[in-house]
């Protein structure tokens, strides 16, 4: 369920609300994005303030990245995909690579320094998705 806060990010041009016919076509728009799962803002009211939070943060950022709004029809298959836990969450990629994810409200100073960081570093693996320690090593040479 939305919140007209959410809303305004899309009706004042900050944010386009993505889902599964749109992610690829948005990601290839933008050298960086940066995905808003806010959730059920009657479960998770903090994703109206992160809404509020937002497009201050685009402006501090000088727009390096476009805010997508991940559509309430996705979220649920999109948290298992990038590994989360709690709401609300940001999801930044360059392309269609992983960078990292901020996970719950932040003090200002820790969303800049962390924004900051994941748009200097380099792409990583989706949580989940590397093999488990035990299939890497050959059990054989230990026996």
């Amino acid at each position: 369920m939305s919140s007209m806060l959410i809303q305004a990010l899309l009706h004042k041009g900050h944010a386009s609300k993505v889902d599964d016919v749109s992610l690829d076509n948005f990601l290839k728009q933008h050298r960086h994005s940066l995905l808003f799962f806010a959730g059920n803002v009657n479960r998770y009211p903090e994703s109206n303030d992160l809404a509020v939070i937002l497009p201050e943060l685009l402006k501090a950022f000088d727009k390096q990245f476009q805010i997508g709004l991940v559509s309430e029809t996705v979220e649920k298959t999109w948290q298992q995909r990038f590994g989360f836990t709690h709401w609300p969450s940001l999801v930044l990629l360059r392309g269609e690579h992983y960078l990292g994810v901020i996970s719950q409200l932040q003090d200002w100073v820790n969303y800049c320094a962390e924004i900051q960081r994941l748009l200097q570093s380099d792409p990583v693996s989706l949580p989940g998705t590397t093999l488990p320690v035990l299939q890497l090593i050959n059990i054989k040479d230990y026996t």
